[in-house]
């Protein structure tokens, strides 16, 4: 009797002790979450001590095309203007050391351009279009471009936004852009878009384009023969992705670590002799890349839309991350091929003052310039366009 109660003692003892060590397990799991959450947080927090911007709004002609593809707004037949682009399009640096990049403001390039036109060129556009990602690569481009264009929404200006190291290297895409081809209808008729001859999309494009299909009815059948388990997790996920900063704003956090780093090894790497740029451009990514550029301007000309590609702004007071020869051999090579392809190229790369760009956290922005700087940008961009007869018989009554 005294072996059992002595049996039934250790049991228990055990079972405490293995309670109490599930308890602890848990309670460091929430810790880790509470803190990874907390710093995710301030990491894309404003600044400290500083008002928090006013929800923006715009007016009804200008529309911000969500990242989402399937969340599209509905076509119209009023004459528009595209923007398309990276994050310099939309997003604000900090204007001191320590400051958090500022999103959802009032005078960003898509503002300025609307406002300008329309004083200045009512024939042009009366609706204004800006679809754009951080790092935005141009076989994402050119997925959204046909995406929309499949859905009826044809522009007739566009300005392409062009940024060297997101052509220089990566090529592929992001998931919520993938959800395009998710879209049935879309995802069969955009191979035949991509077949017109005015178009000749390379072969390397339409196997990319090829492949998405065949994910998708890989990704449909896996999700066919999802467990009850797998449902729950993904019901748990997108409920944990709208409450918590750390998987809901996981792309801005990911960009914002990536700047972090970025200027943290390109520190590091300036006292070494034998490296000189942070990153090398990647062959295959870079022709891959161009293909798709070209067979977005093709696609977009195609469809009726007068085509202007600009070369972003890029600052002159921190050294280059990659090598510029090359960048000058693209530059040189594709403005010989703009004739041929309908387009007029504008070289905005100096157009935006070192002082008109801030900071990000305790960084320099590489990326992206105070409010001066996209009054200068845009109206650069419209006097460089107004040069271009296109543009002139735009503007014609």
């Amino acid at each position: 009797m005294l072996k059992a109660d002595q049996n039934a003692a250790i049991e228990t003892g055990r079972s405490a002790s293995g309670a109490a060590q599930l308890v602890l397990v848990l309670c460091v799991a929430a810790a880790v979450v509470v803190l990874a959450e907390w710093a995710s947080s301030r990491l894309l927090a404003d600044p400290a001590g500083a008002d928090a911007p006013e929800q923006v709004t715009r007016p009804s002609n200008v529309r911000i095309l969500l990242k989402d593809p399937a969340k599209l707004p509905a076509p119209t037949s009023a004459r528009s203007l595209w923007l398309i682009g990276n994050s310099h399009t939309y997003a604000l640096p900090g204007m001191r050391q320590g400051d958090a990049l500022r999103t959802d403001e009032a005078g960003i390039l898509i503002d300025e351009l609307a406002g300008r036109v329309a004083a200045a060129h009512t024939n042009v556009a009366s609706e204004f279009y800006l679809l754009s990602y951080p790092n935005f690569l141009p076989f994402e481009m050119l997925t959204r471009v046909g995406h929309l264009l499949y859905h009826k929404h044809h522009p007739g200006v566009v300005f392409i936004g062009l940024t060297w190291r997101n052509i220089a290297r990566d090529s592929q895409l992001r998931h919520e852009i993938y959800q395009a081809y998710r879209d049935k209808g879309f995802a069969a008729a955009f191979p035949k878009m991509l077949a017109d001859p005015a178009v000749q999309a390379p072969t390397d494009v339409v196997e990319q384009v090829m492949a998405q299909e065949r994910r998708v009815e890989h990704d449909q059948e896996l999700e066919r023969l999802r467990s009850d388990s797998d449902r729950l997790d993904e019901t748990l996920t997108h409920f944990a992705e709208d409450h918590l900063t750390l998987m809901g704003k996981s792309a801005e956090l990911r960009a914002n670590i990536f700047r972090l780093l970025t200027d943290r090894v390109q520190r590091l790497w300036d006292d070494r002799k034998s490296v000189k740029y942070s990153y090398d451009l990647v062959e295959s990514d870079y022709a891959f890349n161009l293909d798709c550029l070209r067979t977005m301007v093709r696609l977009l000309r195609q469809n009726g839309a007068t085509v202007f590609c600009y070369y972003a702004p890029e600052r002159t007071d921190l050294p280059p991350l990659m090598d510029p020869r090359r960048q000058e051999e693209f530059i040189t090579a594709f403005e010989a091929e703009a004739k041929g392809l309908g387009i007029a190229v504008i070289d905005a790369r100096g157009v935006v003052p070192n002082e008109f760009w801030g900071w990000v956290g305790e960084s320099p922005d590489r990326s992206h310039f105070t409010e001066p700087g996209h009054q200068g940008l845009s109206q650069f961009l419209l006097d460089q366009a107004a040069k271009q007869p296109a543009w002139r018989e735009l503007g014609a009554p």
